[in-house]
């Protein structure tokens, strides 16, 4: 390829670029192993948020250069490995960076949704849906047959699948045989509060 006009060209630019190489092949095992690991809480970042996932990207980093320029004298067996890793990180390499963007406007197209979204009927009680409501009496005792309803006279929705109990959450008691769900009481017209 050498003997060709073009290649010399190409060939200087690729050698100009193997730093960056370097840097990117670091930044594509960290991002692997604190994935796997899941040291870094955030799945889609460019630069990590916590600072044992910098130490982890820092490393990679400073292995990947050292690699790079020949810092490390190996025995063929591990040659052909690294040459093997080298060729898989750089596939992953391509894939996350095609990948990470895509996912990202994904994920803000979700949260721009969901912050434009209307509210649900139900009842938030510290930022997890309320699954029953209680009414207890001045006297501190259960009352029974109570309904709890808003300002306007509408029944207050707890559970918002309408009465379709595998939708709805369940949860097994110590010892249980089967789920329990939480649902509402029927009226005495048969109409699930």
């Amino acid at each position: 390829m050498r003997a060709t006009r073009w290649f010399p060209g190409v060939e200087g630019l690729l050698a100009a670029l193997r730093p960056a190489w370097w840097v990117l092949r670091g930044w594509t095992v960290a991002y692997l192993v604190l994935q796997l690991t899941d040291v870094e809480p955030y799945a889609l970042f460019w630069l990590p948020l916590t600072f044992a996932a910098w130490v982890v990207l820092v490393a990679a980093v400073v292995a990947s250069a050292q690699w790079g320029r020949g810092r490390w004298q190996t025995g063929p067996r591990w040659e052909r490995l690294l040459k093997l890793v080298n060729a898989a990180t750089a596939v992953a390499s391509v894939v996350l960076l095609l990948w990470v963007p895509s996912a990202q406007r994904h994920e803000l197209a979700s949260l721009r949704a969901a912050a434009n979204a209307q509210p649900v009927d139900g009842v938030i009680a510290g930022g997890e849906r309320a699954t029953n409501l209680f009414v207890y009496g001045a006297d501190g005792e259960p009352v029974d047959g109570a309904q709890v309803v808003d300002q306007d006279g509408r029944a207050v929705a707890t559970e918002p699948h309408g009465g379709d109990l595998w939708a709805q959450k369940q949860y097994w008691p110590d010892g249980a045989d089967e789920p329990l769900f939480y649902i509402g009481a029927p009226s005495a017209e048969g109409v699930l509060r």
